[in-house]
């Protein structure tokens, strides 16, 4: 009889047991399919870097895309985004609330001076960020969870160098953004232009400054001015160096290849540019296609860029561990990536994924490239 009742408490026993066993387990599942998988994007969304609010609906697009198909092993991808407002101090705050509240697999942050800012915060809690649109030559030199996709200030500078010898440039003025950003590619840029020929006027503004024609008075006789800044800096010095009838060539930076359609006059204006923008290049008319229709402005290359990272990173991740350690451990093993911009490489233990911008100017209403 005690044999019996000891064997009715043992199946009771292991009956409950495999009850609880199967709650924890349904729990567990329904949690890991509810829950969501974080990225957080700390974005330029007001301030004079306001023009990359566009990079929220390029991830969107993406994340729209891959969730459609389950997510990424099984989980739904799930945007947290905060308004930097071009300001380093906004960024680092922007940092902290979703860190705290929601601690993302992975960052995403605009400019180089925010994300500068927000980079020791990276590294303080163990979790990677992208820089976009973070063009600062030593941004990747911070510390090792600091990636950047995008071009560097370097990648910048040389094809102007290469336009400016073209046409004999021997004189030049330097205008640029007195923030990280500007003061990487200005340094760059005296150092490379002092080979060939000099530079007899140098003015730097801030990111508030909107009348640019006290600065760009002195360089009226100058063969060559080189302006460096954002896009919202870029719409207003050029109209302004026309104004006051300047009759040499204006060299600018690659975001001028995003809005030279809504300046007037681009007559003697040189820039770089990415190949995206390129009719005959593939790759990346389907995305412009889709995008338009979805949003009713063609994409930009600073959003192409936020549309790929996300498909980027989803191929790197896809079937394996979703921790921030892995992450960091996939990223340093290096990879080749097939994506917008062509054939993007990341070296083992390098943090920068490039990719080439090239001599351009406008012609017809349209990007010619001058190669």
């Amino acid at each position: 009889m005690k044999l019996s009742i000891k064997k009715i408490f043992f199946a009771i026993f292991l009956l409950f047991t495999l009850i609880l066993s199967s709650i924890y387990i349904s729990m567990k599942y329904n949690w890991f399919q509810n829950s969501t998988l974080k990225i957080g994007a700390i974005i330029s969304l007001t301030g004079s870097g306001g023009h990359l609010y566009n990079l929220i609906n390029s991830m969107a697009m993406a994340v729209e895309e891959i969730n459609k198909y389950g997510g990424i092993n099984e989980r739904k991808i799930e945007l947290i985004i905060k308004d930097s407002k071009t300001n380093a101090l906004e960024g680092k705050k922007a940092f902290n609330q979703i860190e705290k509240k929601s601690k993302p697999l992975f960052y995403i942050s605009t400019l180089s001076t925010v994300s500068t800012a927000i980079s020791p915060l990276a590294k303080q809690n163990q979790v990677i960020l992208f820089g976009l649109a973070v063009s600062s030559q030593n941004f990747t030199k911070i510390n090792d969870w600091t990636y950047r996709y995008y071009t560097s200030a370097q990648n910048e500078v040389t094809p102007i160098i290469f336009m400016m010898n073209k046409s004999g440039v021997k004189e030049l003025g330097i205008v640029y953004l007195n923030d990280v950003y500007g003061t990487s590619v200005y340094e760059i840029m005296k150092d490379e232009f002092l080979k060939i020929g000099k530079i007899s006027a140098i003015e730097n503004f801030t990111n508030e400054t909107v009348d640019f024609r006290i600065l760009l008075k002195s360089m009226m006789n100058l063969q060559a001015i080189y302006v460096v800044g954002f896009t919202s800096h870029l719409k207003i010095i050029i109209p302004q160096l026309k104004e006051l009838k300047y009759k040499g060539n204006i060299y600018c930076c690659s975001g001028f290849s995003s809005i030279f359609k809504n300046i007037k006059d681009t007559d003697n204006v040189f820039f770089t540019a990415p190949i995206i923008y390129k009719k005959q290049y593939s790759y990346s008319q389907k995305l412009n296609e889709n995008y338009q229709k979805k949003y009713g402005l063609p994409i930009t290359h600073q959003a192409a860029i936020a549309y790929d990272l996300i498909k980027l990173i989803k191929g790197l991740i896809e079937n394996k561990e979703l921790t921030r350690k892995n992450l960091k451990k996939l990223l340093e093993q290096g990879f080749i990536y097939p994506g917008i911009f062509g054939d993007i490489i990341l070296q083992e233990k390098s943090r920068d994924l490039l990719f080439p911008l090239y001599p351009a100017h406008v012609s017809n209403g349209n990007i010619k490239y001058l190669w």
